[in-house]
């Protein structure tokens, strides 16, 4: 049978769905001499492989059609690389998709596949590279333009991010994964109203709502005990080394045990210690990351489950799937996220009065549940060093911020070169995990420069190797700087267990409070300024104090250890209070 014949016969089988026999077609025909050297038989045969399931296998058709060279030399090489890929063998797969573009440079899907498998090494500028080449030349595959916006966002280009995903929603307008980018965006664009943010967040439940129908009658909630504790479950990704478990860990340890019993859904499986913490500390622990949301759900109900806290809200790895079965009594959204998930099935939010005073009800789908204090509670680390000023540097004051670049808003920016201007001879230091990246550390200096930043007065630092090292670095600044709209929360206690006064600006939204909650949590109030001037002269005040000694910042950290702010059995005991009579107020 002819190469081509054996090709149609095999397709026909394919669309009948009978892949096995269209293989077995092609396998016999690639056997034969005339086979084995045509290129087209053995790129078609290795696609249906792959399709199956047997990349290896494909491997070796793919290598065959790459011999033969010619048209489909570009081909073979990017769908070998597919195959490495998706065998986890990253390396071979780059230089396999390197070959297909050094054949025929303007296919723009390989162009994105490269970017893919890069922005998964770590690799972000040579990511964004590629992805825009992938963009430009029209690729077919609508998660290069997704995946782009998601690394933009990343680095502080949040408004281009942003076109990107709108243009995407206009082909796919129920892209739930887009939509929930897009969503977490605005809490970073300085150009969105609450209003807009409310939109974005409520436009992306209905999306998660509209995708799954068959579910809006899955069971119903465990109805009301008489007696007996409270059934609490905790639902997060980030139950380990996370930013997010610091301050959860108060409600796991620090509960009566007698009166909450405790479950922990894990959506991540994580090692380490504060893993094993929350382990030891709750009354059940489930690694759920291979669940899906509907087993979720029905591991929640049968657990009798009468609270599910959410701890992630619309971030990644989130759940929401899961409130939207309604597996519990009563859903609350906690800790993870400053900003509603704008899900009617999300029944309470957990903010304070700093952060959502009165009268800011219309931010959100859900009802605010106020604690008095802070709506958080720091846990410290334990292997942080002792606070100590770096003595190498003298001179002016160091302002410095270690927040997400995704957070330096232009707003931000200008914000902070009015900071720099006003005390002459100050220096500005910024660190993020991604600065260690080459091409994200100029697009951070171009980006300061283009707000008003002399590139001489700045310094962009490399992300430290380990937690202790990134809180050592605290030794390489006098104040920190918070950023807007969306304050740091994780910096912002890390700055001042390490010794640095941080400045905030308080703003119009529980993201740009979160700042001004937390510095009065750790009578650090003062700190916060209403409007940009007071801010600019806050920072010139501290900055006036001359530069922080050791005795300084270890009576800072000493302040902040015995606050509200650390205080974890008084936070968790107003805690559970709070969300018991919001349970009997819907019993």
């Amino acid at each position: 049978m002819a190469a081509s014949d054996a090709i149609s016969q095999a397709a026909a089988l394919r669309r009948d769905g009978r892949p096995e026999e269209a293989a077995e077609v092609l396998t016999r025909a690639a056997s034969r001499p005339a086979g084995a050297q045509d290129a087209a038989l053995n790129l078609y045969l290795g696609d249906l492989l792959l399709a199956m399931g047997r990349a290896e296998r494909a491997l070796f058709y793919f290598d065959r059609a790459a011999a033969r060279g010619g048209a489909t030399l570009a081909a073979a090489h990017a769908m070998a690389g597919n195959a490495l890929a998706l065998l986890g063998r990253d390396r071979p797969a780059e230089a396999r998709y390197r070959a297909a573009l050094e054949a025929d440079g303007s296919i723009g899907a390989v162009h994105g596949k490269l970017g893919a498998l890069l922005a998964r090494g770590g690799r972000i500028g040579e990511a964004i590279v590629s992805l825009r080449r992938a963009v430009e030349l029209g690729s077919a595959d609508a998660a290069d333009g997704v995946i782009l916006a998601g690394l933009l966002g990343q680095i502080g280009d949040v408004d281009e991010a942003m076109d990107l995903l709108r243009a995407h929603l206009r082909l796919h307008p129920g892209d739930a994964a887009a939509m929930g980018n897009l969503a977490y965006l605005t809490n970073c664009s300085d150009a969105c109203t609450p209003a807009d943010v409310l939109t974005a967040h409520a436009r992306l439940a209905g999306a998660l709502r509209a995708g799954r129908p068959a579910w809006a009658l899955a069971g119903s909630p465990p109805e009301a005990r008489a007696s007996g504790p409270v059934r609490v479950a905790l639902l997060s990704p980030d139950l380990g080394e996370h930013a997010a478990a610091c301050f959860a860990e108060p409600l796991v340890v620090h509960r009566d045990r007698a009166a909450v019993h405790l479950t922990c859904v894990s959506l991540r499986r994580h090692e380490g210690p504060t893993a094993a913490r929350l382990r030891s500390a709750c009354d059940a622990w489930h690694d759920a990351e291979s669940m899906d949301d509907d087993a979720i759900a029905e591991l929640l109900r049968h657990a009798g489950c009468d609270v599910l806290i959410d701890l992630a809200g619309v971030t990644a790895h989130h759940r929401l799937g899961v409130v939207l079965r309604r597996p519990a009594r009563l859903h609350l959204t906690a800790i993870g996220y400053p900003c509603t998930t704008g899900l009617e099935e999300m029944d309470l939010r957990l903010v304070d009065a700093v952060t959502d005073p009165p009268g800011t009800e219309g931010h959100m789908t859900e009802r605010p549940l106020r604690l008095d204090g802070c709506f958080l509670c720091y846990r410290p680390p334990d292997d942080a060093p002792e606070p100590r000023a770096a003595r190498a540097e003298p001179g002016a004051a160091r302002f410095g911020s270690f927040n997400n670049l995704s957070k330096l808003s232009g707003t931000t920016l200008r914000l902070w070169a009015r900071v720099l201007e006003a005390c002459p001879g100050s220096r500005l230091v910024l660190k993020s995990r991604l600065t260690r990246d080459p091409f994200v550390a100029d697009r951070v200096r171009a980006r300061c420069a283009e707000a008003g930043i002399d590139p001489g007065r700045l310094d962009v630092l490399s992300s430290a190797a380990d937690r202790s090292g990134h809180l050592a670095a605290y030794g390489h600044i006098d104040v920190a700087l918070d950023t807007t709209p969306y304050n740091g929360t994780t910096t912002t206690c890390e700055a001042l267990w390490m010794g640095v006064p941080v400045v905030a600006l308080a703003g119009d939204r529980h993201a740009a409070r979160v700042g001004a909650s937390l510095l009065a949590a750790a009578g650090c109030g003062a700190w916060v300024a209403g409007t940009p001037d007071a801010y600019v002269q806050a920072a010139r005040s501290l900055a006036a104090e001359g530069r922080r000694n050791d005795a300084a910042r270890a009576s800072l950290r000493a302040q902040v250890r015995c606050s509200a702010l650390c205080d974890g059995p008084a936070y968790t005991a107003g805690f559970y209070g709070a969300l018991r009579s919001a349970l009997e107020a819907v019993a």
